[in-house]
């Protein structure tokens, strides 16, 4: 990234599984302080940040987040830390939905849409 080609910087890098199944995980959200970094089809992410001391942070839909603290990024470094998600159990509802004043209307009304023009409602 431009924003730290003139100060000391490193990359965070690494690939987010799940725990069960060892499936990489896409879409998942890898977080180091103000910057963030979404992983790919294969469940890996690349950060490129400024030198410092962070607490990585992963999430994703349908599991746990993670966080491992402490992790030291020098000049020109490469730190890998890989993830290993665990999924959270799944629940199926089903069910009626009914209008709760006792009148039996449907719970799901159409919604009419309205259109405006010089010539009135349409």
């Amino acid at each position: 990234m431009a924003a730290f080609s003139s100060g000391p910087h490193g990359e965070l890098l690494g690939t987010v599984t799940d725990s069960g199944s060892g499936a990489p995980v896409a879409g998942a959200k890898v977080a180091a302080g103000d910057l963030s970094a979404t992983t790919d089809a294969t469940g890996k992410y690349d950060l490129s940040i400024g030198a410092g001391t962070y607490d990585l942070t992963t999430s994703a839909y349908g599991y746990t987040s993670q966080t491992v603290s402490g992790v030291v990024v020098g000049d020109g470094a490469k730190i890998t830390t890989n993830f290993a998600l665990a999924s959270v159990p799944k629940v199926s509802l089903s069910g009626t939905i009914i209008d709760g004043s006792g009148h039996g209307w449907p719970a799901l009304r159409e919604r009419r849409r309205e259109r405006y023009d010089d010539q009135g409602l349409h």
